[in-house]
């Protein structure tokens, strides 16, 4: 069987360590600010080491962020890209194609996250509108960048469950 590259690179950067020890084949000394070390791939997930119960690629695209359409004031709609940082501990946006942050918010200042809430700007009944609200704010975002309303709809899901365990993590850390 094939090893991915990623699990070869790991493989050979073992297999140096190992030689590098040394003349005691029992134990393998290396100092651990060795630059080789720090660069072998944790095996604990991405998850695990933040605090937070989501599979990698869940947290992989919330970091990563996508495409939403941002209900503003006066029922206005913008494109925005919208993410998470790294820490999962705030949610920014920014205009498309423009690689500065424009705006962030703690996720700790919200409360709840809903999706499809009754609202003027949900205007279909399966539509796929993600509201972050508090008692003195709320955030409406809406996922419509996939062919069909069903696809935008799961992926709300997906987003709406994510922000709601975000919201929870970020309320216990600080």
């Amino acid at each position: 069987e094939k090893l991915k590259y990623n699990e070869f690179q790991l493989l050979n950067q073992i297999h140096r360590l190992v030689d590098n020890s040394n003349s005691n084949n029992d134990t393998i000394t290396t100092d651990l600010n060795d630059p080789l070390l720090r660069s072998l791939p944790l095996t604990v997930s991405l998850g695990t080491r933040l605090g937070i119960d989501l599979p990698d690629d869940i947290i992989d695209a919330i970091i990563k962020g996508t495409v939403f359409l941002k209900h503003c004031r006066m029922n206005r709609l913008k494109v925005r890209y919208i993410f998470l940082t790294p820490d999962l501990l705030n949610i920014c946006w920014r205009q498309i194609g423009n690689l500065q942050t424009q705006k962030s918010m703690t996720l700790k200042s919200f409360d709840r996250v809903e999706i499809n809430p009754p609202s003027k700007q949900a205007k279909e009944k399966e539509s796929s509108l993600i509201m972050l609200s508090s008692n003195t704010k709320k955030l409406l975002l809406e996922y419509a960048i996939c062919e069909t309303i069903e696809e935008n709809r799961i992926e709300a899901l997906k987003w709406t469950d994510a922000l709601a365990k975000c919201i929870d993590r970020s309320k216990k850390i600080n």
